[in-house]
């Protein structure tokens, strides 16, 4: 086990950074972060690199776009994880399909009809031990106003399937952190693979409201060695993403989302967005999935 009062190392974007340090901190570490979206070329710095691994007692990452390179350059002076194995695998669509095939894994393909879309998030420590979050589903849209409502609103065979699933492939990678499985559902109520996300991710975001314990507390307990923490979930609750479009007026009434008690509203801190970009979520806690969803669609109508 890793104490408080060692040095946690974050690589990556710096949203994620700060709610890692966020949690970290409360538990008692120091917290390094190398913030690779600042970097001009990470990949060609090894030296920036090796000093930021030489300060640290362990290092972890989130985010899509992190290196490959800056990782392995870390890990030579500090153990990583997820490690550098894991983020290989995972690092593009042919890679990661191939090992899931390679392992027996069902994948998603263009011959089954898709239903519906889950995740399944989840946390393994170097001690094997797992927990996993209650599984989402997702509702796409066309104006990047993505809906996740947690729990999932699907049989209890399919969410059931859907965790077995995920644990199985985090056992087979030999995860040390956590992750996300992103899952089809077909008309038949098979339960396909269609991407594996290691390293905390936007769409575990929900966590930090309705759960005991969120994504990023739940990457410090497992890389530093701590029992796992619970995964009840508080409330039933939906997510929903804020695209940069949402500026294109002008500043939205966030008095919208503010004025209820029951949303809770990040946004995180990024001047001048861009249309395509993620800027933010907001939470809506409700009685019961329906009633959360109704209530999202309409906060997020009156937003814009």
């Amino acid at each position: 086990m890793l104490p408080p009062g060692k040095t946690l190392g974050w690589l990556g974007d710096g949203l994620h950074g700060r709610l890692f340090a966020s949690a970290a901190i409360r538990l008692g570490y120091r917290v390094q972060i190398f913030n690779t979206s600042d970097s001009q070329d990470t990949t060609r710095s090894p030296d920036a690199l090796a000093d930021f691994g030489r300060t640290c007692d362990v290092v972890t990452w989130g985010g899509a776009d992190l290196p490959l390179a800056a990782l392995r350059a870390v890990g030579d002076h500090a153990p990583v994880h997820p490690s550098g194995t894991v983020r290989e695998i995972c690092q593009g669509s042919a890679p990661e399909k191939e090992w899931l095939q390679a392992n027996g894994f069902p994948v998603a393909n263009e011959d089954e009809e898709v239903t519906a879309a889950m995740e399944v998030m989840l946390a393994r420590s170097a001690k094997a031990a797992i927990r996993v979050y209650p599984p989402v589903e997702i509702l796409a849209t066309d104006r990047r106003w993505d809906l996740c409502v947690a729990p999932a609103r699907m049989a209890p065979e399919v969410t059931a399937a859907a965790e077995k699933l995920a644990r199985l492939i985090a056992e087979k990678l030999g995860l040390v952190g956590v992750m996300g499985v992103e899952m089809d559902v077909t008309r038949g109520g098979r339960v396909l693979v269609r991407k594996l996300v290691p390293g905390t991710h936007n769409s575990g975001h929900w966590t930090l409201d309705a759960c005991m314990t969120s994504q990023f507390e739940q990457q410090v307990r497992a890389i530093c060695g701590l029992p796992l923490g619970a995964v009840t979930q508080l409330s039933t609750v939906v997510m929903v993403n804020i695209p940069g479009e949402l500026w294109a007026k002008g500043e939205p009434n966030w008095d919208v989302l503010l004025a209820q008690p029951n949303v809770r509203l990040h946004l995180y801190g990024q001047n001048e967005p861009p249309a395509d970009r993620q800027m933010g979520h907001f939470t809506v806690m409700a009685r019961d999935a329906d009633l959360a969803l109704e209530l999202a669609r309409k906060y997020q109508a009156r937003l814009g």
